[in-house]
């Protein structure tokens, strides 16, 4: 079962409490959460050209912010990360692509907290408050679905920011959200070249569902900005890159 059939049952009088309780101050402090990342970003980055490498003190200070920021935005949203298990050891010092199932809103959140990313993701994201600020200063791929031009020149951008070790690349390979229950058919961006690929698995476990694939954006952001706690598990392995041939 690839896409949500069912729908978890929810205490309408207990989910009321918890809005009352959490939503206001909850999205009050994320929203400043992010644009405070977004200004200090601004400013490490204040004299780099856009998609132009940063120089290693840029780096640094772009990665520790990430971490900074996301780390307090995850506490707010009182997210906490139970379990981390790495298959095998992960070479950092390697350029490499980064991919991870698409489930929830804090994904992409989660996976800044650990790996100080930018992503591959939808051009519709540019027309959402803040979030857009925030990819444009991380400089995201955005690929723009209705424009047949917009997929060649993603990819070969792909192909160049694998080629770093500066700010890693996290592209969701099935497009799309899914339940978490098994794979959609995945898109060939991130195995178009012999790229090294860390691969990261999150399951949530909350009392309101986070996941976008059955309740939509609106009620999906709801039941992140209202549960008491949200539990992440983390899985994450390193795949050798094929020297000299396509993944197949």
């Amino acid at each position: 079962m690839l896409r949500q059939d069912t729908k978890t049952p929810r205490s309408k009088v207990k989910l009321f409490f918890l809005t009352f309780l959490f939503f206001p101050s909850r999205l009050f402090l994320s929203t400043a959460c992010i644009v405070v990342c977004y200004l200090a970003l601004i400013i490490i980055n204040f004299n780099k050209k856009k998609f132009e490498r940063s120089n290693k003190i840029q780096s640094v200070l772009t990665r520790l912010t990430l971490f900074l920021c996301t780390g307090v935005l995850l506490t707010m949203l009182g997210v906490r990360i139970t379990k981390m298990e790495q298959k095998n050891k992960i070479k950092k010092t390697s350029p490499y692509l980064i991919l991870s199932n698409h489930i929830s809103f804090l994904d992409s959140f989660v996976n800044l907290y650990l790996y100080q990313n930018t992503f591959v993701c939808k051009g519709e994201l540019l027309e959402y408050p803040v979030v857009g600020k925030l990819l444009q200063s991380l400089d995201a791929l955005f690929l723009f679905r209705t424009d047949k031009n917009s997929k060649s020149a993603v990819l070969d951008k792909i192909g160049d920011r694998a080629k770093s070790v500066d700010i890693p690349l996290l592209i969701y390979p099935e497009g799309t959200v899914s339940n978490g229950n098994g794979l959609l058919e995945l898109k060939k961006g991130i195995f178009v070249n012999n790229n090294h690929l860390l691969v990261s698995i999150l399951k949530y476990k909350s009392e309101y569902d986070v996941m976008l694939d059955y309740y939509g954006q609106a009620t999906a952001l709801l039941g992140i900005l209202c549960n008491w706690g949200v539990e992440v598990e983390v899985t994450s392995w390193w795949v050798e890159g094929r020297e000299g041939t396509d993944w197949k």
